[in-house]
């Protein structure tokens, strides 16, 4: 299997399974991520877009990430 630097959707759904508030906690800029977090430096400049989006806007994102399975 190929490795990306980033996680795919999937591993991301897979590690936030039933924690859709840690989610979006995370996709505020609020937590830190469980999805690989010695490479959470590399995710900053994203993190600053997904904190710009409106409340609802970031929800929807959570749910679309969150649907996402192997």
């Amino acid at each position: 299997m190929r490795r990306w630097f980033t996680p795919s959707l999937n591993e991301i759904a897979r590690y936030y399974k039933g924690n859709k508030n840690q989610l979006q906690s995370y996709l505020k800029g609020e937590a830190e991520s469980i999805v690989n977090p010695e490479k959470g430096g590399m995710m900053k400049r994203y993190i600053e877009k997904t904190k710009a989006l409106k409340e609802g806007e970031r929800k929807a994102l959570a749910d679309f990430i969150l649907r996402h399975k192997d």
